[in-house]
């Protein structure tokens, strides 16, 4: 049975063992009891093997003993006076954050039931204005206390969590803890909580025209791509006439264009539109997509305006034989600048040799070429506009085919003409400014010392009597034989050479055998290149008068098509200024002054 030892000095108890920070300096206290008898002045603590024990005065009715950093467990031993403690020295890493989150319950107007989970171990995290938080932290051990802005947390076990919280402003919560052996935590953990505006939804399209020309009942295909944040409520499409001459039914109107959700982050939509199914009288209306999202009180979000001119089938093939016409008038542009660049280059071959090696006519040649291809590309651009007006003519059922399949044959041809010819055209121009310019006088040879055997003599030869050129000072050491093959009637005087004459040396003597020359022409001069633009030139100039007055017959026939149509859209249009002029005039017919100002200022317009 164990007998209490009886001591003059007492402590109060410690603990079997004391949990200190791994690796840290601390401080243990020790404090004597209030009815102890003796009061040592001086404490000592030994740490397991020391060489020496740590020594501590009394002070307050306290000992202090500083430690060093300690990192592996060690008895303890302590004495004050004629007490002697033994306790257990056991180093602990401090509590860490294993886990930080926050679970956010959005605002009401938002329609979102479900709860969003979001990782808050970066020290920061955004929700929008208005949500609801809840934070979680985790230890990688349990603890025993937490607080969350000094206030105190819920602890059970290694989790805390904090209240449900509002959050209306932006703010930071600061969490501190302590483990179960008392150890808190290196530092405490700051989360700043980001409360962000509920942003607009962004809108965009693709194949809605900036501006376009369509018929009534044409139907408009694009796509539409709407997002975001928390979804898109809706998204739609609305129109307003432009201007004051515009009929006055259904001058400003919108269409749905699909429903989103509340959960519905993007929304992408094929989206249509045709005048006819909106109800919409042929005029001009500006045309703009809008979207929605749930937050109450904001105001849509527009796309940029389009602007869509809405004809009917006549009014249409009005605008289209005027549009024909204009392209007609740009196409004969074409050619006449084409006529222009031909009578240059007629000029220009005109001209001797000797003339075009002239810098300046080559530079002349060359501009031609870039003339050439600039109005080539011009009648490029031309032919496609032409595509896309019959394209427009075969949605209006007022154009017959026929018209319009000779249409389209002269405009290939047209566009074989820009793609093809015209460039061919242009590069031998390039080519004739670019030839090699007229040969040079030959070269004079030495005087030949040997036996030349060839009974043949090529034409060009020196003949007996003829005067010898100058002797070059060093002379040549040769022996020709003869191939017995006399040289033809018709081949060429020898060229002259083209490498630069260098100086004569004395070398050793050669052995040749005589033969007709087979070597290649040359090249063809800057003539010849620009005798076939000119000839090219004028080939695909009658081919552009030939199309030229197919283009005339055709476009009188629909000039003549559309006469009827002009004079029913003005009865028309005459009609509509009889029926307003009717439903003002009654009540302001032989009165002096109108009490409707509307009446006088629709009478004023009319």
């Amino acid at each position: 049975r164990g007998v209490p030892r009886y001591t003059f000095a007492s402590i109060e108890a410690l603990p079997k063992q004391i949990v200190v920070p791994h690796g840290e300096a601390v401080t243990i206290p020790v404090r004597l009891k209030a009815d102890s008898r003796w009061h040592p002045e001086e404490g000592k603590l030994q740490v397991g093997s020391a060489p020496a024990p740590v020594t501590s005065s009394l002070k307050d009715g306290g000992y202090e003993f500083p430690l060093s950093p300690q990192i592996a467990p060690a008895a303890m031993t302590l004495r004050f006076g004629d007490v002697i403690e033994q306790v257990r020295l056991a180093p602990t890493l401090r509590p860490e954050l294993a886990a930080v989150s926050a679970e956010v319950k959005l605002p009401e107007y938002l329609e979102r039931k479900r709860t969003l989970n979001k990782d808050a171990r970066s020290g920061s995290v955004s929700f929008v204005k208005g949500s609801v938080a809840t934070f979680k932290i985790t230890a990688n051990r349990n603890l025993k206390e937490a607080t969350i802005d000094e206030q105190p947390a819920k602890v059970n076990g290694a989790a805390v969590s904090s209240g449900p919280q509002p959050f209306d402003e932006s703010r930071k919560l600061v969490f501190r803890w302590e483990d179960e052996h008392g150890l808190s935590g290196q530092a405490p953990f700051t989360v700043s909580i980001n409360a962000r505006e509920d942003e607009a939804p962004s809108l965009s399209s693709e194949g809605l025209p900036r501006q376009r020309v369509m018929l009534d009942s044409e139907v408009l295909t694009f796509q539409v791509r709407a997002l975001d944040d928390f979804g898109v409520k809706r998204v739609g499409i609305e129109w307003r006439a432009i201007g004051e001459n515009g009929p006055s039914k259904n001058v400003l109107g919108e269409r749905l264009l699909a429903m989103g959700g509340s959960e519905q982050e993007t929304l992408n939509l094929t989206g249509t539109f045709c005048a006819t199914q909106f109800k919409i009288e042929p005029q001009s209306i500006s045309v703009r997509l809008f979207a929605e999202d749930y937050l109450p009180g904001r105001e849509r979000v527009y796309s940029p305006s389009y602007t869509l001119h809405v004809l009917s089938a006549e009014q249409h093939a009005i605008w289209l034989t005027e549009q024909l016409s204009k392209w007609h008038r740009q196409s004969l542009e074409v050619r006449d600048r084409e006529l222009q660049l031909h009578n240059t280059n007629q000029q220009l071959r005109l001209l001797t040799a000797e003339e075009i090696d002239q810098p300046e006519n080559r530079r002349q040649i060359e501009a031609q070429s870039a003339a050439e291809k600039a109005n080539g590309r011009r009648l490029s651009g031309l032919t496609s506009n032409g595509e896309e007006l019959i394209k427009q003519a075969l949605r209006n059922p007022e154009f017959g085919v026929g018209h319009l399949e000779k249409w389209g044959e002269m405009l290939q041809i047209l566009k074989d003409i820009a793609d093809s010819r015209m460039p061919n055209v242009s590069d031998l121009l390039k080519e004739s400014a670019r030839s090699p310019g007229i040969a040079s006088a030959p070269q004079k040879s030495g005087p030949t010392v040997g036996q030349v055997r060839s009974t043949a003599s090529a034409p060009g030869n020196s003949k007996p009597g003829d005067p010898q050129p100058a002797k070059p000072p060093v002379p040549a050491i040769a022996d020709r034989e003869s191939s017995q093959q006399p040289f033809p009637k018709d081949a060429p005087e020898g060229e002259p050479s083209k490498s630069n004459p260098s100086n004569p040396k004395f070398g050793l003597p050669t052995t040749t055998v005589a033969s007709p020359s087979n070597k290649p022409p040359g090249p063809a001069p800057a003539a010849q290149k620009l005798d076939e633009a000119v000839k090219a030139q004028q080939d695909l100039l009658a081919e552009f008068e030939k199309i030229a007055d197919e283009l005339d017959q055709l476009l009188a026939n629909l000039e003549g098509s559309t006469l009827v149509k002009r004079l029913k859209a003005a009865s028309r249009k005459q009609y509509t200024i009889g029926g307003k002029i009717a439903d003002h005039v009654g009540g302001a017919f032989g009165q002096r002054k109108s009490d409707k100002p509307e009446t006088k200022e629709v009478l004023a317009q009319l």
